[in-house]
């Protein structure tokens, strides 16, 4: 009986094996992964779009000529995004007020303009591993000194931003 027991439980066991060791198909993984990101994430409709343009239309775009003054030592507030990210649209419109009610200049880096950014920003911006979008950091003599990802960042964290001295 004992030698039955065990012939059942090693059976057992190496049919589980057999299943747990079956080579998955790779295309059809990447195939289920990309329908899985694209229900996740909806498309951005044009007049999305154009809601966050305005609602960022009070910042300042970073390009070569912004990029001396962000880099130069000051203090400042960078917005990194882009219009097509959904989390940065749900976002935008609490920077949009944090900057109506501080004054607070936020210079915007808009990742579908990286063409028009110099390159010495952008490799600042591998360096300090901004790697999530949105992102708001505070930029102060060349090192970050704050930073906030995603969007559930809320206009009383941005202001706790102005108490480094503008």
């Amino acid at each position: 009986m004992k030698k039955l027991i065990l012939e059942v439980f090693m059976a057992l066991i190496l049919s589980v094996m057999g299943f747990s060791t079956a080579k998955a198909d790779p295309i059809n993984i990447n195939k289920e992964n990309e329908a899985i990101n694209k229900q996740s994430e909806p498309d951005i409709t044009a007049q999305q779009i154009n809601q966050y343009n305005q609602n960022v239309s009070n910042t300042v775009q970073i390009n070569g000529v912004t990029f001396d003054s962000v880099h130069s030592g000051k203090t400042a507030v960078v917005y990194v995004g882009f219009a097509e990210c959904p989390h940065c649209e749900k976002f935008v419109p609490i920077l949009h007020k944090f900057i109506e009610d501080t004054g607070v200049p936020v210079y915007y880096l808009n990742l579908d303009n990286l063409g028009q950014i110099n390159s010495d920003f952008i490799n600042d911006m591998q360096r300090f591993k901004i790697n999530s979008t949105p992102t708001v950091f505070l930029l102060k003599h060349g090192k970050i000194i704050h930073h906030y990802v995603g969007d559930n960042i809320t206009e009383n964290e941005l202001i706790t931003l102005t108490k480094y001295h503008y």
